[in-house]
């Protein structure tokens, strides 16, 4: 590290200590234990016993500043207590009870102005994240008022939790960390089957030494030590109980290799899995081991989605690529540069098969193994889905699609640029006797990805990011399906309304999908108008009886009205294992709005109908529960 970068993080570090109250806590990829995080707990109060509310009341959240559409859009803002996709599962049914995460704010722990630098955006004063565990009664309809696990001092929702519930019926949340900033937590209940009162359990965290043995220790391009004495904690916790443990497989942000040592670090997505297992005393915690890490000449990580059926595990993820598309002058990341589909499963986490049932990974839970998953662009064809782009060469697979868009903006050979994004928003399959999928279903919503507009006659790019201008055909929700009694294997498809409009207009409009009696529903925010903003006004059910391909029907709309002008419904998830009514949940609030308060953010449970059920977020819920029915 040169003096001048010394100085520098010498004066930061003062700075901080001039700010924070007496703490241990630092910047968090310094720290072998998440406990030590700056802003992972609020106002670092650790050890504490969280104070509880009697509301549910969700949070909001804004993605970096308004710099899309002329400056008038964030990358995407809105209702976030049911964010992301990547954290699951969100709500199980277990028994009669269905246990839910609001992932929310409350009374008890106001803003504070220490959190605006854990945060994105430093403009909204709304309040910490509070992870509130909710109970629903599927027979008697009581709903139980909310139990704090833990408070952040920080409002970016990648930080949210899931909860899941073991054979024995204790509960178990997942609090995601952020990138090397934060390390991830998990919290056990005390009694089995109750909310009452959480403990935390884990807080461990790993050296990035450890975690990549193809990084290099003795990297360190521009004095920045990229491999050595940095630890990592779990993103995107996505916990499923398989046997006697769960299987949680999660994201570790992992160094990448420049050819320009004076650029700054930055980091690709990968997908690890580790064990927890169930204790006396509270769990024990397997060493992570690289799942999916694909790092090539034009492969920069992806990012994953999963879900278990009865111990079968099964896996989607998109690829990041290097792409030569360029806004506001600047290469897009390669984060956002996502693009392609893949599928894989497995029956124990240890050894992975793709549709056919070719084993394409092994020993993923033995130790030792962690370069044994899934690391080369090579490896990838017997997994795809489908591969908009050619992960070894770095050449789009496109052939029309984008060509008259490079043209307009004077682009004369595309087979570099990334023609076609993919963003995950949900998976489900059905399995035999065996345990093997043999019905397979992923929704996602795709764009054509080099946009532009005119604007005063000049043609102006949007990339991968949001506008009001985007067109119709250029942004869509799809779906990709496998059913092995059709001998076409994986087919694609546009799912559009009764209308034959297509369902979404932005990138982070999030639905969910379920195979319930062998029917597909797709619940989803559904577009009302192109305005640009994550969500709708409008949350729709569209059923398809068979799974076939285009035969979808419009069958409910949530809302009897869609919601007022600026408002917005997103984030639609899906209850694990459910049997009963309650099968989705979701967020509503403004899309766009300083939220200091004045406009509290809703979250919703809902049926396969449009019956839902609107949480408290005023006045008082017993201790022991209140009877409210869906309507």
């Amino acid at each position: 590290m040169n003096i001048n970068v010394k100085i520098f993080v010498l004066i930061v570090m003062l700075c901080i200590s001039m700010y924070t109250p007496s703490t241990t806590a630092q910047a968090g990829k310094y720290n072998a234990n998440a406990v030590d995080d700056l802003y992972n707990f609020y106002a670092e109060s650790r050890g504490v016993n969280w104070k509880n509310t009697d509301k549910y009341k969700g949070s909001w959240h804004a993605n970096g500043i308004k710099e899309h559409y002329q400056n008038s859009l964030y990358k995407y803002s809105g209702p976030t207590s049911t964010y992301t996709a990547k954290h699951a599962p969100l709500a199980v049914e277990k028994g009669k009870f269905t246990y839910f995460i609001i992932n929310g704010q409350q009374e008890e722990y106001p803003y504070t102005p220490r959190q605006a630098a854990a945060s994105y955006n430093t403009s909204h004063k709304i309040s910490p994240i509070s992870m509130m565990v909710g109970k629903y009664d599927n027979v008697t309809g009581t709903l139980y008022p909310p139990t704090t696990v833990h408070v952040k001092s920080t409002t970016d929702s990648h930080d949210n939790a899931s909860i899941n519930v073991d054979s024995d019926g204790f509960l178990y949340v997942f609090v995601s960390g952020r990138s090397g900033v934060r390390g991830g937590l998990i919290y056990k209940s005390n009694s089995a089957n109750s909310i009452e009162s959480f403990k935390l359990v884990y807080s461990g965290k790993h050296s990035i030494e450890t975690l990549d043995l193809d990084c290099d220790p003795n990297y360190a391009p521009n004095g920045w030590e990229l491999c050595r004495n940095e630890y990592r904690g779990f993103t995107y916790p996505q916990a499923w109980w398989t046997g006697n443990k769960f299987v949680l497989l999660h994201t570790i942000y992992l160094p990448l290799t420049y050819d320009d040592p004076a650029a700054n670090p930055s980091y690709m997505r990968a997908t690890y899995i580790s064990t927890v297992t169930p204790t006396s005393g509270g769990v024990t915690v397997s060493s992570p081991s690289k799942l999916v890490a694909v790092k090539g000449d034009y492969t920069k990580g992806h990012y994953s989605i999963s879900k278990e059926k009865n111990g079968t595990i099964g896996l989607a993820f998109n690829l990041h690529v290097d792409d030569e598309t360029t806004w506001k002058g600047k290469a897009v990341a390669p984060h956002d540069s996502r693009t392609n589909l893949y599928f894989m499963y497995s029956k124990n986490g240890n050894d992975w098969f793709n549709i056919k049932g070719e084993e394409v990974a092994s020993g993923m839970l033995d130790r030792g193994t962690s370069n044994r998953g899934i690391t080369k662009p090579s490896q990838l064809s017997s997994i795809a889905v489908k591969e908009y782009h050619n992960p070894v060469t770095g050449e789009t697979n496109e052939t029309t699609w984008c060509d008259d868009r490079h043209a307009v903006l004077g682009k004369s050979s595309p087979s570099k640029y990334v023609c076609r994004r993919v963003y995950l928003k949900d998976i489900d399959f059905t399995i035999d006797a065996q345990g093997k999928p043999n019905r397979v279903e992923i929704l996602y919503v795709a764009n054509r990805s080099v946009e532009y507009s005119t604007i005063n006659n000049v043609s102006k790019e949007f990339g991968p990011y949001p506008s009001p201008e985007i067109a119709e055909n250029d942004i869509y929700l799809a779906r990709a399906f496998y059913n092995k009694d059709n001998a076409l294997g994986w087919q694609t498809e546009r799912v559009k309304d009764a209308s034959g409009k297509d369902v979404v207009d932005h990138n982070y409009s999030s639905g969910t999908l379920t195979i319930v009696d062998g029917a597909s529903y797709i619940i989803t925010p559904a577009s009302q108008e192109r305005d640009g903003y994550a969500g709708q006004r409008q949350v729709k059910v569209l059923k398809n009886t068979t799974g076939a391909k285009g035969s979808w029907n419009e069958v409910y709309s949530k809302y009897s009205v869609p919601l007022t002008a600026g408002k917005t419904a997103n984030y639609v998830r899906s209850v694990h294992n459910s049997t009963s009514k309650f099968r989705v949940l979701w967020s509503e609030g403004l899309a766009d709005v300083d939220a200091d308060g004045g406009e509290e953010v809703k979250v919703y449970l809902g049926d396969l109908t449009n019956k839902k059920l609107l949480l408290p977020n005023t006045g008082t819920l017993p201790i022991n529960g209140k009877y409210v029915p869906f309507n």
